[in-house]
């Protein structure tokens, strides 16, 4: 992870799923001293980030259904506004590997993210 913070100046995190929250495990620091800085058990959005997505994205048609019903009952109103960018992320994933998210969590944060599924689950 560190190695690829260094090469992109960008930082590189690891998260995991808590509920409909995504929770940063490890973060490695790039060079690029403008960037977001999120620490080590922050919770972000599973809907809009890059992370969340490709989160999402890894699991198969139930459990993402049931994750995905879970988001429309949290986001409400603002669903119709979050479910195309879950839609393409997924699409993305399934097309290229890697899910984004844009300015869609945060106006100035643009992200990728790739799931990391263990073999053994």
């Amino acid at each position: 992870m560190q190695e690829l913070a260094d090469y992109t100046g960008m930082p590189v995190a690891m998260a995991s799923r808590d509920r409909l929250s995504m929770v940063y495990l490890e973060r490695c620091k790039g060079t690029n001293a403008v960037t977001l800085a999120i620490e080590i058990g922050a919770h972000i959005k599973l809907a809009t980030t890059a992370v969340g997505r490709a989160c999402i994205a890894a699991h198969g048609p139930d459990e993402r259904a049931r994750i995905l019903a879970l988001v429309e009952e949290r986001e409400g109103d603002n669903w119709p506004n979050v479910q195309p960018g879950i839609e393409a992320a997924i699409e993305d994933y399934q097309q290229y590997g890697y899910c984004t998210s844009f300015t869609e969590w945060k106006r100035d944060v643009n992200a990728v993210a790739v799931p990391f599924v263990p073999t053994d689950g």
